[in-house]
């Protein structure tokens, strides 16, 4: 079966673009030491608003419960993609999903993506996952190295459902296949 896309399952998935970035009815944490700001100036390409996120130091950083905040279901295949720059100065970012409050990599943790000082145009970063309701999930960005103030620009958070005969890789590494080239 052809694999389809379900729809926008983060109800607040423009949250990130609009004037909400400090209104916690969109699941928002913002974790100590970090702040957040409404941007109008630096935007991901078609939109009007993003999130600027500030750290002044490592595990400063936001996140969004994915077990309570977002309607996920157990065993189910999700795509979760967003626009992210860094801010262009301070440390290393990292944008994950990860098992601990504080998007540590205690447990189970899937990192999106790294941004350095240099990554200052927006990318789409995306990446693939199962749900478990038995573990608590949270998706975020925290700083993971510096101790002066970085972050990064977000915007334009999606969370759907994958639907059809999505394929879940049980036992085995992705990059144990090889292609059919000798």
């Amino acid at each position: 079966t052809d694999l389809t896309l379900g729809s926008e399952i983060y109800t607040h998935a423009n949250s990130l673009s609009n004037n909400e970035a400090d209104d916690q009815s969109t699941g928002l944490t913002v974790m100590s030491g970090a702040t957040v700001a409404d941007e109008t100036s630096i935007v991901s390409s078609g939109s009007s608003r993003s999130l600027k996120y500030t750290a002044t130091g490592t595990t400063d950083g936001i996140m969004i419960d994915l077990t309570s905040d977002v309607d996920l279901t157990e065993g189910k295949a999700y795509k979760l993609s967003i626009d992210a720059r860094h801010i262009g100065t301070g440390g290393n970012n990292s944008i994950r999903i990860a098992e601990a409050a504080g998007l540590s990599t205690t447990g189970d943790t899937l990192a999106i993506a790294t941004l350095t000082s240099s990554d200052t145009t927006f990318q789409t970063y995306t990446a693939y996952f199962v749900h478990n309701d038995t573990t608590t999930r949270y998706f975020g960005a925290r700083e993971t190295s510096g101790s002066d103030d970085g972050g990064l620009y977000l915007d334009n958070l999606s969370i759907k459902e994958l639907n059809g005969n999505a394929g879940i890789m049980q036992n085995m590494a992705a990059d144990a296949f090889k292609g059919d080239t000798p």
